[in-house]
């Protein structure tokens, strides 16, 4: 990538999007964020507000920045949201995305554009529907994404990164792990964790790591791959909470609270982005002691 290189930062106000926004100015490129709202936590004075789902703001976007880059964070990442306004994870998701490639070929096609993709996508080869809306508007997603690249002859790659985690406004369980044990600390709540599945496995990385793995791929990348962007290590919730223990001294008790299907994920393959030359460098503690200085410091500024 050229150092002055321009990118395109959709969903910088989100929990990826605002670490994006700090790595990528970082190396001197034209970064320009995007923001779905004009509330944003990010000073910049070059970004721009668009409507994902606004078909001519979004070419008008693509028309005034022209970017060589872009890197599609924004949308719906939610499981819980997407079962109480399904519509919404599909409209942004799925339109959306379907808007912002077309306004890429239509106005600069040669620009190489990288789309999350998620662990939870659904495997179409089953022959079975999707288990909830967000699963169903990220395979979609892949799947526009797939085929824009394919008969448009688009430079489109896909990344899927697992569970996301690491200092910053996110809603994964590790926050709101932290969140809780912050609240506990200040006793502003008793001092027990609820959790629905002690046993579910997910495998955690640092947002941070995942941010450099985006980097990779935008300059070394092959158009109409898929890359899995995870540790490759699967932890389970209890064992989370052990190493909170471990690292905030605090005497809190774990109760589950009721058990349901298990979330279990399997282990990604890595091996394309370990050709490339990455791998995770933050430790999972490290990662869930940042969670808890960024929890306090968002605590002690409220």
């Amino acid at each position: 990538m050229k150092k002055d290189a321009c990118i395109l930062i959709t969903g910088a106000n989100g929990f990826t999007g605002r670490h994006a926004y700090r790595y990528f100015s970082k190396l001197g490129l034209n970064v320009i964020p995007m923001f779905q709202t004009h509330t944003s936590a990010i000073h910049a004075t070059n970004g721009v507000v668009c409507n994902l789902t606004n078909k001519t703001e979004v070419r008008n976007l693509i028309k005034r920045t022209r970017p060589e880059y872009v890197l599609h964070l924004a949308g719906h990442n939610s499981v819980l949201e997407s079962w109480k306004n399904p519509l919404d994870s599909i409209e942004i998701n799925i339109i959306g995305t379907s808007y912002l490639l077309e306004a890429l070929r239509q106005i600069v096609p040669s620009c190489k554009t990288l789309i999350l993709g998620s662990a939870l996508q659904h495997d179409l080869t089953k022959k079975t529907i999707p288990p909830n809306p967000y699963s169903l508007s990220k395979t979609m997603q892949a799947l526009i994404a797939d085929a824009w690249g394919e008969l448009m002859d688009l430079n489109i790659i896909i990344a899927k990164p697992s569970n996301l985690i690491g200092p910053g406004n996110s809603t994964g369980i590790c926050s709101l792990i932290g969140k809780k044990l912050i609240d506990i600390e200040k006793q502003q709540c008793e001092p027990i964790i609820e959790i629905n599945n002690l046993q579910d496995t997910r495998d955690f990385l640092d947002v941070r790591d995942a941010v450099a793995a985006y980097h990779i791929l935008l300059r070394d990348g092959e158009t109409g791959k898929h890359y899995n962007i995870g540790s490759g290590i699967k932890r389970s919730l209890l064992e989370v909470l052990k190493v909170y223990k471990e690292i905030t001294r605090i005497d809190f008790q774990i109760q589950e609270t009721k058990k349901i299907k298990s979330n279990d994920q399997s282990i990604l393959e890595l091996h394309d982005m370990r050709k490339h030359g990455w791998d995770p460098k933050i430790p999972f503690t490290d990662s869930l002691k940042d969670i808890l200085d960024y929890m306090r410091m968002s605590a002690y500024i409220q």
